[in-house]
């Protein structure tokens, strides 16, 4: 995620207003140049993940009605939506495309703005929480005033209707390669725990903070008994699947209908000009 985490400023901030419209221009351009060239199509696994769906003009909100509209974008392409948890066994051929849709910290809007039309459709998605900030134990820094998250019976209620499952983003959404391997540990095996309880039934699914990630942060994963974890890298995914360290494309609040569209047929699965990697290839 482009904003941040609780304890390392650092690595998580929101983006200036400027500094989004000029991402956003970037993007809007790469998408051009992509159809320009009359470029085919590219299959594969594309997961989606937003953050907030609801009123406000923040980088991370989507209009209720711009949400929609994506949604009517994808089922028009034909592509399968598929859970998060079942990529494990999925099976693609080279040129099938299916959509897997993530929400990422679990902001309370999501109750009334995107839940309904997704269990409207009978499609699954992945919310990612950080129990810490459930709890009210953990503040989330780019979050001003009330912090309006999902509570657990909330999500209980929400995962008993059958379609939207929440899974671990961490305990205190922090940056995760800063920290000594107990407490990378911690916070990745103790917010499969605490959701565990909470919800009364595995985790299966991790969402590293920020996408910040490297081998240690993948081989702790794995330890802790998840199946699979995505990260913020851009890009499709194909089989045969990197399971610790799938990649996903972002959402946001700048994304028009033009661009949302060029997203779901792979326009911007290669970054934008200047984005850092947030997978760290040595450590």
């Amino acid at each position: 995620m482009d904003i941040g985490a609780v304890d390392d400023r650092d690595h998580f901030r929101m983006r200036s207003p400027l500094r989004g419209l000029l991402k956003s221009t970037l993007v809007h351009g790469q998408a051009a140049v992509w159809a320009a060239r009359g470029a085919q199509p590219q299959p594969g696994l594309r997961i989606l993940y937003y953050h907030r769906v609801g009123p406000g003009n923040d980088q991370l909100t989507i209009s209720p009605r711009r949400f929609a509209r994506q949604l009517e974008l994808i089922e028009r392409t034909g592509y399968p939506v598929v859970d998060l948890a079942a990529v494990v066994d999925l099976r693609l051929a080279p040129d099938e495309t299916a959509i897997v849709l993530n929400f990422d910290d679990g902001y309370g809007e999501l109750l009334d703005h995107a839940f309904p039309a997704l269990e409207a459709r009978g499609w699954p998605a992945t919310v990612f929480v950080v129990p810490g900030a459930v709890d009210g134990d953990t503040r989330f820094s780019w979050l001003r005033g009330e912090q309006k998250l999902l509570s657990w019976d909330q999500m209980r209620d929400v995962e008993s209707r059958g379609f939207i499952r929440f899974e671990p983003h961490s305990l205190t959404h922090p940056y995760l390669p800063g920290l000594d391997v107990a407490d990378a540990e911690r916070e990745i095996l103790g917010s499969k725990q605490a959701l565990e309880t909470a919800l009364g039934r595995p985790a299966r699914s991790f969402c590293y903070p920020g996408g910040y990630f490297g081998k240690r942060e993948m081989d702790l994963v794995a330890r802790a008994g998840y199946e699979i974890a995505v990260g913020c890298e851009d890009g499709v995914n194909r089989p045969p699947w990197d399971r610790f360290a799938l990649r996903r494309v972002l959402v946001d609040h700048y994304d028009t209908r033009p661009l949302f569209a060029a997203r779901l047929r792979g326009a911007t699965d290669v970054p934008p000009p200047g984005r850092p990697r947030r997978k760290l290839e040595a450590r």
